[in-house]
């Protein structure tokens, strides 16, 4: 109840006006409805409607570029093998360079593709219970021809030693590691990459923790800040340089937030870098169906 004034008689010599002061009353208990704006539900069926254009677009557009990259990669390396039977090693020079000119291609369509699909929230995760030693080795394995290519050391440590599993993605876990070491071996040059795995506890919850450092280029604090946004690279010689798309280490931020962990950088110039990416170990299984 909200008191008011008493009201009061108003006179004006000796003739009654009426009365001063508020009256007594009680408050709404609930406010009123909000209105919708105008035209709020026509912009929500516009956004969902242009939503699920998008990704019908990239599901087409992934099908177009990636058949015709995957039909000349595919010939490349036949007419390469041929090239190199019959002893015609400057065609086999040049078919290489089709091969790898296609596969950065194939990479920066993927990525974009990758990117797309999460910015558009199309990106699910598949959760399973996983071995996480043999999902390092295979990674390791397949970076391994880039290790050699820069003639690069490569040491891997895991604590604790024995065997330790991880309930995740195991395929978006593979390809924040995958990131973040073919990164390491791309930017460092007779020098060594370490990669270490630890099961951590924070906050009371078990985190599995992937380091990667380098001894590598390195980069200063204000560009290592810019180094998670798409198409960033420390600058534009770097990019000429190394090449690649920028969009690997994006990539690996948005899928470890996808993933409820996240991905760090420290960095010093001629001296290398380190990257740490850390994910909850044990994310919740999906429910089966009874």
């Amino acid at each position: 109840l909200l008191l008011r004034e008493a009201p009061s008689p108003l006179r004006d010599e000796g003739e009654e006006l009426g009365l001063a002061g508020a009256q007594a009353r009680d408050p709404p208990l609930h406010p009123p409805p909000r209105r919708p704006r105008p035209g709020a539900e026509k912009a929500t069926a516009e956004a969902e409607e242009a939503s699920r254009t998008k990704s019908r677009f990239l599901a087409n557009v992934s099908h177009e570029l990636r058949t015709p990259l995957n039909a000349i990669i595919g010939y490349s390396e036949m007419l390469s093998e041929e090239a190199s039977d019959e002893g015609r090693q400057a065609l086999k020079r040049d078919l290489e360079k089709i091969r790898s000119a296609a596969l950065h291609q194939l990479e920066l369509v993927n990525s974009v593709l990758d990117l797309a699909r999460i910015e558009a929230g199309r990106l699910d995760l598949d959760v399973e219970t996983f071995p996480v030693r043999p999902l390092v080795e295979e990674t390791v394995a397949i970076v391994r021809p880039l290790l050699e290519k820069n003639r690069n050391a490569l040491s891997v440590r895991f604590s604790p030693e024995e065997a330790f599993e991880m309930t995740s993605d195991a395929m978006k876990v593979r390809q924040c590691l995958f990131n973040l070491l073919s990164n390491a071996c791309k930017f460092t040059c007779d020098g060594r990459v370490e990669v270490d795995v630890a099961l951590v506890e924070e906050e009371g919850r078990p985190w599995a923790s992937f380091r990667v450092r380098d001894t590598g280029i390195g980069i200063t604090p204000e560009k290592a800040a810019r180094l998670f946004e798409p198409f960033a690279q420390a600058d534009a010689a770097t990019a000429q340089r190394f090449g690649g798309s920028g969009l690997g280490l994006s990539i690996t931020r948005e899928l470890c937030l996808l993933m409820g962990g996240r991905v760090t950088v420290k960095s010093v110039p001629d001296e290398g870098s380190a990257f740490e990416i850390r994910l909850p170990a044990a994310l919740p299984l999906p429910k089966t169906a009874s």
